[in-house]
């Protein structure tokens, strides 16, 4: 099964890092509104989808906050990341990120890029910015593999990530691709249960519980194919219910705000 990358509408998916958090520092409360919604923030429609706005007047921009996010990587030269990079790693190249060092290894759709900007895009005054433009973005770039070698890449990514403790991190990927393909599964109901899910999935569920454990919020695309139910990641807890309290998962929606035509269901 491929992992594949959701270039889903993840904005929604990141409303998260406007709400109150443990341990999210915040500027003082500003009562202006309007002050915050500026071209560069008009630009990206999701923002006032969420009423970002009303969080950034609140003082609520992403400061202090450091935000993994297991994709293809951040182009970290690219200047709506400037000062935004906390560190990371590449295991396409083995080599770590920083500020202004690494690469999106998915050119030139950009794809770990795309979802970083989503997310932390700095507020510049130039093209759009993130829900959280204030937030540290920690980036790990992945393998995209198949079957055994894809558990083990995703956990290993999922593993790296747990020994940070961060708050929260971003996936917008998923294992289960049924679009042009009838083969189960294409959802999580299709494993059956929760020992056919570790059958297949032994190092990625044990990955998962390594992020619970460290006080990690896990958010997560419910994947593109239209299916009435979410992608095996976003929907692991219905299977492990031991994992829902750190659990986020998050379908796509059009600019119009209505489900998207190729969402899969919560």
């Amino acid at each position: 099964m491929p992992n594949k990358k959701r270039s889903t509408y993840v904005l929604v998916q990141m409303a998260l890092l406007s709400m109150i958090l443990p341990g999210i520092a915040h500027a003082e409360p500003d009562s202006s509104l309007e002050q915050w919604r500026t071209k560069e923030y008009k630009r990206q429609p999701g923002l006032d989808m969420i009423n970002a706005g009303k969080a950034y007047s609140l003082g609520f921009t992403g400061k202090s906050v450091t935000v993994g996010i297991l994709d293809s990587g951040i182009e970290a030269k690219h200047p709506e990341f400037t000062g935004a990079i906390a560190g990371g790693f590449d295991f396409n190249t083995d080599t770590h990120y920083a500020n202004g060092q690494g690469v999106d290894s998915n050119p030139p759709i950009g794809h770990g890029s795309h979802v970083a900007g989503i997310i932390g895009a700095r507020r510049d005054g130039f093209g759009m910015h993130g829900v959280a433009f204030n937030s540290q973005l920690f980036a790990v770039a992945y393998l995209e593999s198949e079957g055994v070698e894809g558990d083990r890449v995703l956990s290993e990514g999922w593993n790296y990530l747990a020994q940070f403790k961060l708050p929260i991190i971003n996936s917008s990927l998923g294992l289960n691709n049924c679009r042009n393909s009838t083969t189960p599964p294409c959802h999580v109901l299709d494993y059956g249960s929760a020992q056919s899910a570790l059958d297949r999935q032994p190092l990625i569920i044990e990955s998962f519980k390594n992020s619970v454990q460290a006080g990690t919020l896990m958010v997560f695309a419910t994947g593109n194919e239209k299916q009435d139910h979410p992608d095996f990641l976003a929907g692991s807890p219905h299977w492990f219910p031991e994992l829902k309290d750190n659990w986020l998962a998050v379908t796509a929606l059009g600019e119009e705000g209505n489900l998207a035509s190729y969402a899969n269901k919560c």
